[in-house]
């Protein structure tokens, strides 16, 4: 079954269902330490899968020369006295730099980082200081200044983002400021994507969570589709829930997808319940589907299986693209109804995508096909009501994320990989049953199948 957590000790710093809203401040900020008493400016460009991009630039105290470096980030939780993450923080934290001026032998800071706090009002993850290194308390050192700008993607002008960059031709300014706009080829127009969604929103225990999952998976699919030149007719988007959600329902919407033969886009996205069943597990490792409606509630019979009765069929008809989604547990016996804290949000500046990057994703000529489920064999799926599952929020995050105008190398390997990374970090940091010790993490680990074997 489909876990909602008792409590998730845990920030979301992403809760936007507006679609590819990466988020860009301008931080100024100076340490005043005794090792560092410079003055540094910072393009930071927060994305909505737990990762950021920052431009960072300043003056060489020795050369005196100007310094561009430019740093990957990861959200880090921040742990409180006490030993328990502090839900009204998250840390920005480097993995990895690379210095874009000419003199690459200067001086850099690998230890700063960026503090974010949750306004009690707003409810919005705003940020809040820069560390000079690993702090005890995660505190702005006394003397430190720090001021950060908001922007909406409208308010960036061409004079100030040339600043944080090393070349005016690269895809960093090209990218927020195109010469021109791309049409879409004669293929993309004579493609069709179709969209299955199958929702349990009438479920009293996930049914808020599945509302949500449901909502955010059409909004992304169709953003995606009409970037990638689809006509409106040639978008078929087909939802079954509430009354209408039983197996026989499935099975047939299922049977009436027609693609063309390596040609067409097909994507089925499941959020309910799951189980596995103790006579067939062997058959496969995904997890089978709860279909029960009003008029039979035998879940046992009224079921699907994820790999056998939903991925292969749709394979067999041959689509250029397949992506088959489940967010359900993949238990052997039902859970009870638990609940997560709220998360918090960011605002997003509301950013484009990218033509380039939604083509090599979804229009490849090798046909592609992708299975992805929530969790592993006898283990739950975790969820919010506010944001829905954890497993559909990230694949979302991810995915628009490698869609958009900031990214220059994507892949749907690189998308499953990221989600994979940020449902289990969230998942251990959430407690799945009373009392909130160890023994009561949740563990969750996406499972995926693809076709072919290894994705480039």
């Amino acid at each position: 079954m489909k876990l909602l957590p008792i409590a998730c000790y845990l920030v979301l710093c992403c809760l936007s269902f507006s679609s590819f809203s990466q988020t860009v401040y301008h931080f100024k900020y100076n340490f005043q330490q005794p090792a560092d008493t410079t003055n540094y400016e910072a393009f930071f460009i927060q994305h909505e899968n737990g990762t950021a991009t920052s431009r960072i630039l300043y003056t060489n105290p020795v050369s005196k020369e100007i310094v561009l470096v430019e740093t990957d980030m990861q959200e880090q939780y921040i742990l409180d006295r006490s030993g328990m993450t502090d839900t009204s923080r998250v840390l920005y934290r480097q993995t990895k730099h690379h210095i874009l001026s000419k003199d690459e032998q200067v001086p850099f800071n690998t230890g700063m980082a960026f503090i974010f706090k949750t306004d009690p009002l707003t409810g919005y993850s705003e940020p809040a200081g820069v560390i000079f290194n690993d702090a005890n308390d995660w505190q702005m050192t006394p003397g430190t200044s720090f001021t950060a700008t908001y922007f909406e993607r409208h308010d960036l002008k061409p004079a100030f983002v040339l600043k944080f960059t090393a070349d005016p031709t690269e895809d960093f300014y090209t990218s927020l400021f195109p010469i021109g706009i791309k049409g879409a080829t004669a293929v993309n127009k004579d493609t069709k994507m179709y969209l299955l969604v199958v929702a349990n929103i009438l479920d009293a225990d996930i049914g808020a969570s599945c509302t949500k999952d449901m909502a955010r998976m059409v909004e992304s699919f169709n953003d995606i589709a009409h970037k990638l030149g689809i006509p409106e007719k040639n978008i078929i988007i087909k939802t079954i829930s509430g009354n209408e959600y039983n197996r026989t329902n499935v099975q047939q919407a299922i049977a009436n997808l027609k693609p063309a033969p390596k040609k067409d886009i097909v994507v089925f996205y499941y959020t309910g319940h799951g189980f596995r069943k103790t006579t067939r597990q062997k058959i496969s490792q995904f997890p089978y589907i709860d279909l029960r409606s009003k008029t039979d509630s035998n879940y046992m019979t009224q079921s699907l299986n994820m790999e056998k009765d939903i991925f292969d069929v749709i394979v067999r008809k041959g689509a250029r693209f397949n992506l088959i989604l489940g967010d359900c547990c993949n238990t052997y016996a039902p859970v009870p109804r638990v609940e997560s804290t709220k998360p918090t949000k960011v605002k997003g500046s509301g950013f484009l995508l990218s033509q380039d990057n939604c083509n090599t994703l979804f229009m490849n000529k090798m046909p592609i096909s992708i299975l992805a489920c929530a969790a592993d064999s006898n283990q739950r799926a975790t969820g919010n009501k506010d944001i829905g599952g954890f497993f559909s929020y990230f694949l979302k995050n991810s995915m628009e994320n490698y869609c958009s105008i900031f990214e220059k190398e994507v892949s749907w390997k690189k998308i499953l990989d990221d989600t994979y990374k940020q449902t289990i970090y969230k998942a251990e940091h959430t407690y799945c049953d009373r009392p909130f010790i160890p023994a009561n993490i949740c563990y969750q680990k996406p499972i995926v199948k693809t076709i072919p074997k290894k994705l480039e």
